[in-house]
């Protein structure tokens, strides 16, 4: 097999896609941490109808 034609992944595409693919990382892992906030919000609020649980009984 001939290494010279193998991919180092150095060439101009691939380094694209894998700055492409980083970047996309980064968008998921930055949704991701705003959603995790979201929800820690919301559960610190109490119930989806988005009021605070108080409970007279409790």
């Amino acid at each position: 097999m001939d290494k010279s034609k193998l991919c180092d992944r150095s060439c101009p595409h691939c380094t694209r896609f894998l700055l492409c693919l980083e970047a996309m990382l980064q968008v998921a892992e930055e949704l991701a941490m705003e959603q995790s906030i979201e929800a820690a919000i919301q559960e610190a609020l109490g119930p989806k109808n988005g009021g605070i649980s108080f409970n007279p009984n409790g």
